[in-house]
């Protein structure tokens, strides 16, 4: 690590009683120290501003998107789900255009697990994947939303893999606060 990047900048802060109390819960229920959320709370303040002005996102609470899911129809989730999954897949197809060997599937998981986990928009409690020994890709992790919401993921996750990375649903399990997807390749 070179000299400039070690160096650092003390800068006082001052919050009210409420903002303050906020801090020492979160030192306390995260085990870390104050400055450590401070720093925390101010790279992901930036990272989704940034996320604002370079995508056009709507901001919706986890309560209100169950509340919503849950009132839709299948067909309406389906629809949804579609229509998010091809603005996506252009979006990274435009994104991707000039990068050589295009959009790579492990990036894409890796980057998916960190935008949708808890270090990102907290969407999934847990969420992984792996590959078996025939190539076959399984993803899975837990939620708090609804059954409505992995039915939602798998619709949105199975264009993406079938376009960008050939590779087809083979089996799904969705419940209340879970969801298994397996891939496998397409035969060519």
């Amino acid at each position: 690590m070179d000299e400039e990047s070690k160096k650092s900048h003390a800068l006082g802060v001052r919050l009210n009683n409420e903002q303050y109390e906020h801090l020492l819960d979160f030192t306390q229920e995260f085990h870390l120290k104050k400055s450590q959320v401070l720093k925390k709370a101010f790279n992901e303040w930036i990272a989704l501003k940034k996320s604002f002005l370079d995508e056009n996102i709507i901001l919706i609470s986890k309560t209100l998107f169950r509340e919503i899911l849950a009132i839709i129809s299948d067909e309406e989730l389906i629809r949804i789900g579609q229509i998010l999954a091809k603005n996506f897949i252009s979006r990274l197809h435009f994104k991707f255009l000039s990068k050589e060997g295009g959009i790579k599937m492990i990036e894409f998981l890796e980057r998916m697990l960190v935008n949708l986990g808890p270090e990102g928009h907290s969407w999934f409690d847990e969420m992984s994947f792996k590959f078996l020994d025939n190539r076959e890709l399984v993803i899975f992790g837990s939620h708090s939303i609804n059954e409505n919401f992995s039915k939602y993921i798998k619709t949105v996750l199975s264009p993406i893999m079938n376009e960008l990375f050939d590779y087809e649903l083979l089996e799904s399990h969705t419940s209340n606060n879970t969801i298994e997807l397996k891939f496998i390749p397409i035969q060519g």
